[in-house]
């Protein structure tokens, strides 16, 4: 699915003109519009991109020719990866990659794949040109980043034309994409940033500092549970309030949830939205390449990658609207990228 082309990618490498960007546009019978985007990627000037795309091609296919291959385990106590089988021991070769994977599923392992000028891992060791060259052109990194700009102009296109703009971040991770898309905008608004990991919640405020955002003024902080307050409760919706946010960022972890869970979480996260806002998620996509890869390669911890039609079925299931349900693909096709607005000049209405 991607084209590696310069000309026609490089257009805007902070987000995507989701209208110039189009690709292909096609309208499923229940009214949800799917949308694939040529979408700028760092790969693209890469001269060790095509050498490393068949390097890892090979390695995914020699991994589904093993039938159901052993991922690597990590063991944090004792910093050790035990690679267990032959392809994920030559992508742990590298002890940076060593380093980088007792990160996973942690906000710092993803903030190396999208901010790929950092030079140290977190304890010093310096990144070596191998591990930039993986971060950089393996097909996970490259939809990290991706989905990033998908979903930054998708949150501008939001919020554009309205004032004092109010926007929530649930599981945010370092929150960089809602931090830096907010700063950019030029726009007044107040954020509320939700995650369990205080490191991760840690690294959202030096990234709000190097932006020029203040806490308790322009962000706010809230350390929850959104297993117990958005999943098995309804407790923060009644704690923030129903229909009060332009935006409501969720990308990084529907795909964590299993299909009931994801259900009662998406139908909670709408709640949220207010009248001419969206909720803005994504789920990685169940015919993605190199998945061989991110599981038995890498061993990334347990997601449901799904389908188009699982993705729209979730939707449905949920009780949103599919009619004001789009979906937006990147030309590399790791992630789809989900936007369901709310319409109606009043909760009433949009209901």
């Amino acid at each position: 699915m991607r084209e590696k082309s310069l000309d026609s990618a490089k257009k805007n490498i902070d987000n995507v003109d989701i209208n110039k960007d189009r690709l292909g546009y096609e309208l499923y019978s229940n009214g949800v519009a799917i949308e694939i985007v040529n979408v700028w990627d760092d790969s693209l000037e890469s001269e060790t991109f095509n050498e490393t795309r068949q390097l890892l091609d090979d390695w995914d296919m020699e991994l589904q020719n093993l039938g159901d291959p052993k991922p690597p385990h990590f063991d944090k106590v004792n910093n050790v990866v035990k690679s267990n089988n032959h392809i994920s021991e030559r992508f742990y070769a590298d002890e940076s990659i060593k380093e980088w994977a007792l990160l996973m599923p942690s906000a710092r392992a993803l903030y190396y794949l999208t901010h790929l000028g950092v030079k140290n891992l977190p304890s010093g060791m310096p990144i070596s040109e191998n591990m930039t060259r993986f971060m950089r052109e393996m097909d996970d990194g490259i939809g990290i980043r991706t989905r990033k700009r998908v979903a930054s102009g998708l949150i501008k296109r939001t919020i554009s034309g309205k004032d004092d703009v109010r926007c929530l971040s649930l599981a945010c991770g370092a929150a960089d994409l809602m931090l830096e898309t907010l700063a950019s905008s030029g726009k007044k608004s107040k954020l509320m940033l939700i995650d369990i990991d205080d490191d991760a919640l840690s690294m959202a405020r030096s990234i709000a500092l190097d932006n020029s955002l203040v806490e308790g003024q322009d962000y706010f902080i809230d350390n929850n549970n959104l297993i117990h307050s958005m999943i098995r409760s309804d407790s923060l919706v009644k704690q923030i309030g129903e229909g009060s946010q332009d935006v409501v960022e969720a990308i990084g972890i529907n795909e964590y949830f299993s299909l009931p869970l994801a259900i009662k979480f998406l139908s909670n996260a709408y709640r949220f939205v207010k009248p001419g806002g969206s909720l803005i998620t994504a789920n990685m996509l169940s015919d993605r390449n190199q998945m061989q890869i991110n599981k038995s390669a890498i061993g990334w911890p347990k997601i449901y990658p799904r389908s188009i039609e699982q993705i729209i079925e979730m939707i449905q299931a949920a009780g949103l609207p599919l009619e004001n349900t789009k979906i937006t693909i990147p030309n590399d096709g790791i992630y789809a990228i989900i936007e369901i607005t709310k319409v109606g000049g009043s909760l009433e209405d949009a209901v």
